[in-house]
């Protein structure tokens, strides 16, 4: 894709896994089963196929049936922002598309009632004040309670992890913490803060889980190790 002679036809030979369909499959199969209103092939890149397949980084597109490719080669976090563009469909990353969901009306409507994020993301803010941009709702999520994205502007968090793999140097930006408002976890979160009970130490735990859903350890590992034994340790009995 380096040569910008060729990169139109060698964009077209390439082949990609899929959200949507078996096997492989090329960009001019994408675009014929784009939806009418769908005007970017969207992608996701990873260190795994399996893993992306089932990331939360793109649930909400396939709740909407937008197809979406799994780029796991650690050259895809850079050809597709060069390429731009294919028959005239751009080229976008599923964390920078996050707006384009609103296009999309869920293939099935889901009534779930949401938790109380008024007083329950200004609390997860200032537990996380240090380790994070940002914590917000977010419509993208269906079965996940919570993932991690980019910072507005700032580079993909895959990219991030390549360039930081390579030794070169990068400049800090915290991620965004964005939590699903029907979720389970995000109703016990705002019932256990409305209960006047300290959080801290469940958003701790929240934050290194999302860490390792992106593919990362937490930052310590024997503290996020503790966290889990003393929560594990305060969990009531139940009746056998």
């Amino acid at each position: 894709m380096d040569d910008p002679a060729y990169r139109t036809e060698v964009a077209g030979l390439s082949r990609f896994r899929s959200s949507a369909v078996e096997g492989l499959t090329g960009l001019a199969d994408y675009v014929s089963r784009m939806k009418p209103e769908q005007d970017a092939i969207y992608y996701v890149t990873g260190d795994n196929v399996d893993v992306l397949a089932a990331s939360p980084q793109i649930e909400g597109f396939k709740a909407r049936g937008v197809e979406v490719l799994l780029l796991s080669d650690a050259v895809d976090s850079f050809w597709p922002e060069r390429l731009g563009s294919y028959e005239g469909k751009t080229l976008r990353n599923v964390a920078q598309g996050l707006n384009d969901l609103d296009k999309f009306a869920p293939d099935t409507e889901t009534a779930e009632q949401k938790a109380d994020m008024d007083t329950l993301l200004p609390a997860l803010k200032t537990a996380l004040e240090n380790e994070v941009t940002d914590v917000r709702a977010t419509d993208r999520l269906v079965s996940s309670a919570m993932v991690l994205s980019a910072p507005e502007g700032g580079p993909d968090l895959q990219l991030r992890k390549l360039m930081q793999r390579s030794g070169q140097a990068m400049p800090e930006a915290k991620p965004v913490l964005e939590l699903n408002p029907a979720h389970p976890l995000a109703h016990a979160l705002a019932a256990r803060l409305q209960a006047g009970e300290d959080i801290t130490p469940l958003a701790q735990i929240l934050l290194d889980v999302a860490s390792i859903q992106n593919g990362d350890t937490p930052k310590d590992v024997n503290a996020f190790a503790g966290r889990i034994m003393t929560y594990l340790a305060a969990a009531p009995a139940t009746a056998g």
